[in-house]
């Protein structure tokens, strides 16, 4: 995860860091892309929603390619908390059969931390 940190930190696009680690599931690949991608996320403001910093920070993990799948089910779930069940996409959301039962179980899980 440093790695991914110390290369947000210099400079280095996500594109770029992405292909010099790897882009197979590997855990030693995906975590470091995560960390990168995670400070990418630009804040909710009164000109950017937490909505867009969701959308933008999935598509950028999408249009990079590889095992996306597995930085995905991290990166959508740390991304998601950060920004509010209330910033996914309700586009997104409408289509995902069981979303209605993981935000129940997400919301019990936070109420017991």
């Amino acid at each position: 995860m440093q790695q991914g940190l110390k290369a947000k930190k210099e400079g280095v696009s996500y594109y770029d860091f992405q292909k010099q680690v790897g882009l197979s599931c590997q855990l030693k690949m995906n975590l470091p892309g995560i960390a990168h991608l995670l400070v990418s996320v630009p804040p909710a403001s009164a000109d950017h929603s937490g909505t867009e910093a969701y959308i933008q920070t999935i598509r950028a993990l999408i249009h990079r390619g590889g095992d996306g799948a597995s930085r995905g089910n991290v990166l959508g779930g740390l991304v998601g908390l950060q920004v509010g069940a209330s910033h996914l996409p309700k586009e997104w959301t409408d289509k995902t059969t069981q979303f209605a039962r993981a935000k129940e179980l997400v919301d019990k899980l936070s109420a017991a931390l």
